[in-house]
């Protein structure tokens, strides 16, 4: 099966089952999950050279169905009708991030495949942060003791997000001072309102980062404090400031 394909929850050997069986049989397959469960990867997995359309674009759906075999229709819960003129010989596999009421489905489809999130596979987050920092290490030519245990993994929008902190993670593991500034000049001239102060508000962004990365270190305002080089109570002043509560005090 595909190398992307990352399946060690039980949730996703049973999905990694029903690809298997769909892939040699002629049978039209819907795939349902939130944004970047790897409803997509799945599709291509199943029919790798079929044409992709999408269904905000019916006059492309429709216009696939006429001319091709073998046709992955994307975000199939877009389409303003889901009345399509099924033809024999046609493999049809959609995606969709909502579900559909059923009876379009049974009518549509004779497989329906559901990926959970990554918050309800767990298993599967490991596996998948090694595969996108072996993939991202590959792809910038980084050489980095960055593992999976230094990845703080974002799943909030499932692979999408896991993928990105894993770059971010490389990322920050190989900067440079004068890369680091330049990173944040340039994201101080886009957010430079013309109409507002904003030297503070940046400001505030530095003495965030720097108090929550001594915090990771060290555990300990008391630490903090002393490593920083500022006074205990100026420091316990300026997480205050900022709203934040560290677990010591």
């Amino acid at each position: 099966m595909d190398n992307e394909f990352v399946a060690y929850s039980p949730e996703m050997q049973e999905v990694k089952k029903l690809i298997s069986l769909v892939k040699g049989i002629n049978v039209n397959t819907i795939i349902m999950g939130d944004i970047g469960v790897g409803k997509s990867l799945v599709a291509k997995i199943i029919i790798p050279n079929a044409i992709v359309v999408y269904g905000d674009k019916p006059e492309d759906v429709l216009k696939a169905l006429k001319n091709f075999d073998e046709i992955i229709i994307e975000d199939f819960e877009k389409l303003p009708s889901s009345d399509l003129p099924l033809t024999e010989g046609k493999k049809i596999v959609a995606t969709a991030k909502k579900r559909i009421k059923d009876s379009t489905l049974d009518r549509l489809f004779g497989i329906k495949i559901d990926i959970p999130p990554l918050s309800q596979r767990g298993g599967d987050i490991a596996g998948l942060t090694k595969h996108f920092l072996s993939k991202a290490k590959k792809e910038l030519g980084i050489e980095s003791d960055t593992d999976v245990y230094s990845v703080t993994p974002d799943i909030s929008q499932n692979c999408h997000s896991l993928k990105r902190c894993v770059y971010q993670a490389l990322l920050c593991g190989s900067i440079s001072k004068e890369q680091l500034g330049s990173i944040m000049e340039e994201y101080f001239y886009a957010h430079i309102d013309d109409d507002d102060e904003n030297y503070k508000p940046f400001l505030d962004i530095f003495d965030s980062a720097v108090i929550n990365a001594n915090y990771r270190k060290f555990k300990s305002q008391l630490m903090m404090s002393y490593k920083m080089g500022i006074n205990r109570n100026t420091l316990r002043k300026k997480i205050l400031q900022l709203g934040k509560k560290l677990g010591d005090e």
